[in-house]
Formats: structure tokens, C-alpha cells, sequence
């Protein structure tokens, strides 16, 4: 992310929530989408606001403004979400289990309970079972019961279990990447530009290990 930093007039860098002193000047600092550290100097608060926008903007979708080298286009490598994270957390909860058991491979599965109702009789088998355009005979039931979580899990015996884990064949800068660490999950991430592993880098951290293959130049 884009920070903005205030310069003194004789070039010190104020510490963070400091108020400007008279001649200040405003600085931001950024990366490209190459990891390449870049600055640019306003003498207005609001015109170093607005850079830092326009460039966090510009990365999103795939479009970057070099102060430096003007105006670049990365859409041909870049793979930028346009989606919130809130997104791929709930579809990597819903569909790759939190556990998986190393010597049978039995994903751990959340227990959970029926609260004892049936869907309603009557009315609400009134709905004809319709697949692909084809009747079926006979009608279904509307409803189902209700599940309650228990808060236990089903445990195989082995006692030997690694996270589950997330591929993403197109992985860009690493929204999937990000999300699934932030739900407890691994994840592997391939890429066609090697560029993109560095981005993905920034966004997890530490842990993430990159294998740029032995074919790469």
C-alpha cells in the first residue's frame, strides 16, 4: 500500500501523526507492480492523498502510473481481483476442508446435529421437481430441517493431520493466496509470469516459497 510521509524543510521525515511544520512538503511512497520502490514529492497534503489513491487504483485493474517513466501497462501479465476478500474466504471455508488427515487422507468434518422439524406437510409439497427442463414425477419437499452445529469435529484415530490446501492455477498477485492463509488453509499458487510471484510475496509474507521451475531463465 501507498504511505505518505512528511518532509521537513531541512529533509527530515517526520514520525507518523505528526503535524506539518511551516515549508513541509508531502511524500509518498509506493511500489510498482515489479517490486520497485518509487516516491513521489507534493507540496499539498491533498495532492499526495490523491496520487496514493490513484495509484493503489491503477494496480488494481491493471494499469500503473510511473511518476518516472509515465504511464505503464501491466494488464498483459497482471492478474488483479476486482473482488473483496470476503469472497474467496467464504468460498475456500465452504469447499476446502480445515484439516486433512496424513496417512488416510480423510478430510476432518464439523459434527453437527438435525433440530429434530420436518419441512411442513401439505402446502409445501406443492412444487413439481423440474430438472433441466424435464418433468419429473411425483413433487418434492420444500424445506429441510434445520442443522445445529455441535462445535465437534470427526476424528479418523490417527492423529496426524496437515491443513487442507488451495490451488489457484491463475494466481495474479495472490487474492486466493491471502485469503486462504487467512482462514487457517495452505495454498499453491502457479503463475504464467514469474513478475507475479514477487507481488503474491508481498501480500503473504515470509512464508510463502517461490519456485520460479528450472526451465525459468
Amino acid at each position: 500500500m501507498a504511505s505518505i510521509d512528511i518532509i521537513t524543510a531541512d529533509g527530515r521525515r517526520l514520525p507518523a501523526g505528526s503535524k506539518a511544520t511551516k515549508g513541509a512538503r508531502y511524500r509518498v511512497r509506493y511500489r510498482t507492480p515489479d517490486g520497485l520502490s518509487r516516491t513521489k514529492t507534493y507540496d499539498r497534503k491533498v495532492d499526495a492523498e490523491k496520487f496514493a489513491t490513484s495509484t493503489e487504483h491503477s494496480k488494481a485493474v491493471g494499469e500503473f502510473v510511473d511518476s518516472r517513466a509515465g504511464r505503464e501497462m501491466f494488464t498483459e501479465f497482471a492478474h488483479f481481483a476486482t473482488f473483496p476478500m470476503a469472497l474467496p474466504k467464504r468460498l475456500i471455508e465452504a469447499m476446502c476442508p480445515l484439516k486433512v488427515c496424513n496417512v488416510c487422507g480423510v478430510p476432518s468434518a464439523r459434527i453437527v446435529e438435525h433440530d429434530g422439524t420436518e419441512p411442513a406437510p401439505g402446502a409445501a409439497e406443492t412444487k413439481d421437481d423440474v430438472r433441466l427442463g424435464a418433468e419429473v414425477s411425483g413433487k418434492r419437499r420444500l424445506g429441510s430441517p434445520k442443522v445445529v452445529p455441535t462445535g465437534l469435529w470427526t476424528d479418523c484415530g490417527h492423529d496426524d493431520y496437515r491443513n487442507g490446501i488451495v490451488l489457484d492455477s491463475f494466481v495474479g498477485s495472490g487474492t486466493t493466496l491471502e485469503a486462504a492463509q487467512a482462514v487457517g488453509r495452505s495454498a499453491i499458487g502457479i503463475d504464467i509470469d514469474r513478475r507475479n510471484a514477487e507481488l503474491a510475496q508481498q501480500r503473504v509474507g515470509m512464508f510463502m516459497t517461490i519456485d520460479y521451475g528450472k526451465d525459468s531463465a
